[in-house]
């Protein structure tokens, strides 16, 4: 059988991490470096997905900064 693709209320496909709440507010949810959960929250999905977008970069900006200390990103 298919795996179903979760969806909100609006029937707009959700991407890994992202959730509406009962409220109808959304949340994306990802583990940091330390694997601690961090959650943002947003009114729309539009709102959302923007954040998600400067989360990436972030982490991206992170990753090249200490690419030559490698002991850093060790688990």
């Amino acid at each position: 059988m298919a795996k179903t693709k979760r969806r909100d209320k609006s029937r707009v496909v959700l991407r890994t991490g992202e959730s509406q709440r009962a409220d109808g507010t959304y949340h994306y949810c990802w583990t940091d470096a330390n694997r601690k959960r961090r959650y943002v929250y947003a009114k729309t999905l539009d709102e959302l997905r923007y954040k998600e977008e400067q989360i990436e970069k972030d982490k991206k900006s992170i990753l090249v900064k200490y690419k030559s200390l490698p002991w850093l990103l060790a688990p």
